[in-house]
């Protein structure tokens, strides 16, 4: 069993050309409009080559009213241990990697 993970990463490139998170969606209201604007980071709007823990910008376009803007995000990568004992933890992992 892990009993401590530590150390601090540094600003990094992830060096992976079309990175998707799936799940993750990014919504944003257009400055000019008002209309919300939605990123689906998993499918058609990943990130490419993007820095961890390094301020990247992500461009916007509104369709409605055809302004265009970007917005500043970080991203933030994280390790935790999963309890095996735990039987909610295990299905979760059994979900995630086995289907």
């Amino acid at each position: 069993m892990i009993e401590k993970i530590e150390g601090n990463y540094p600003k990094t490139e992830l060096d992976i050309k079309r990175f998707r998170i799936p799940g993750l969606k990014i919504n944003a209201e257009c400055p000019n409009c008002k209309e919300m604007i939605e990123q689906d980071i998993g499918f058609k709007d990943y990130f490419d080559y993007t820095e961890i823990k390094q301020p990247t910008e992500r461009h916007f376009y509104c369709h409605k009213c055809e302004h265009e803007w970007d917005e500043k995000i970080i991203l933030k990568v994280g390790v935790e241990t999963l309890l095996e004992e735990d039987p909610e933890i295990q299905k979760l992992v059994k979900e995630a990697f086995f289907q």
